[in-house]
């Protein structure tokens, strides 16, 4: 298991930032909106369009959700549906974007050894 890196003092926790984060995930369009309700449970949230979520963040700032289709990965027989994903903080404090890309670790995660 990664180690978590050390705390940022706390006026550096709440700093005003803006922060992206790119990945690429074995899933489709309708996985991802699926397992996307999981990662914004109970937050003020809304598609913009099809697969692109925001939410606004009581405390200020936004994040906005993005995916779209990519070429599958084959593996042999297997072929995987893999998709492109970006998530924009806009205004976010630290605390809150690694909130939220934990959360969002959490709803997307997948079994393995």
């Amino acid at each position: 298991m990664a180690e978590r890196p050390p705390a940022l003092p706390a006026e550096e926790e709440e700093e005003k930032t803006d922060n992206e984060w790119q990945r690429r995930m074995g899933l489709t369009l309708g996985e991802f909106s699926r397992q996307l309700r999981y990662a914004l449970d109970g937050c003020n949230w809304r598609w913009e369009e099809e697969g692109v979520a925001s939410v606004r963040w009581p405390e200020g700032g936004t994040t906005r959700i993005a995916v779209r289709p990519c070429h599958p990965l084959d593996l042999g027989a297997l072929r995987l549906p893999m998709a492109d994903v970006s998530v924009s903080f806009t205004g976010c404090s630290r605390r809150r974007i690694r909130r939220f890309l934990d959360r969002f670790g959490l709803a997307f995660h997948r079994g393995g050894g």
